[in-house]
């Protein structure tokens, strides 16, 4: 298993402009917030986190496209499936500072998945 490290690389696999249409003006500083929560849980509580993925997923079967944030760990299934519900939970301290408008756009327009990468 990879050590712990303090950076951790945030790669955008979608343009930024994308990124700005899927969440608008008001959906930007919720994303960063998000991410800069995801960092700093990866480093206070030690998680073998790679990096955070950005995608944009679009439905194809309704007109609807959102942020997908992957993060990338570096250990077994089991636990990178624990700590990606550990890091959904912590998401709820952003969720209980948006008014009720920026919530809405927080859930509808960012999601969540986890892969994890073992190199034993």
């Amino acid at each position: 298993m990879s050590e712990v490290t303090t950076h951790i690389p945030v790669l955008w696999k979608t343009t930024r402009e994308a990124a700005n249409r899927a969440l608008g003006e008001n959906g930007l500083p919720i994303l960063d917030q998000t991410l800069s929560l995801a960092k700093s849980l990866a480093i206070e509580r030690k998680w073998p986190l790679q990096s955070i993925r950005i995608e944009l997923y679009q439905d194809p079967e309704v007109a609807w496209e959102y942020l997908l944030l992957v993060l990338a760990f570096d250990c077994e299934p089991f636990r990178a499936e624990r700590l990606w519900e550990e890091f959904l939970d912590a998401t709820e301290v952003i969720e209980q500072g948006l008014i009720e408008q920026r919530l809405d756009l927080f859930i509808k327009t960012i999601g969540y998945e986890f892969e994890c990468n073992p190199q034993l």
